[in-house]
């Protein structure tokens, strides 16, 4: 199997739910076997965006300020 193939059927799998969240993450890494990197990986990408909407991208303020 891929090394990524696994993520990938995971985030499928989370796609199909009717909403994403810490559980839903917890169980996807376990019925697909994911390393806790993953499981990290999926957490933040999953996170709900700040209402600022720079949420995981810190330089943003200095893009718009040039």
């Amino acid at each position: 199997m891929n090394q990524h193939e696994g993520l990938r059927k995971a985030l499928h799998w989370l796609l199909q739910q009717p909403a994403i969240d810490a559980g839903h993450i917890a169980e996807a890494c376990r019925r697909f076997d994911l390393a806790p990197l993953d499981e990290i990986f999926l957490r933040d990408y999953f996170r709900p965006a700040s209402p600022g909407g720079t949420e995981g991208n810190p330089q943003s303020d200095d893009l718009e300020s040039n």
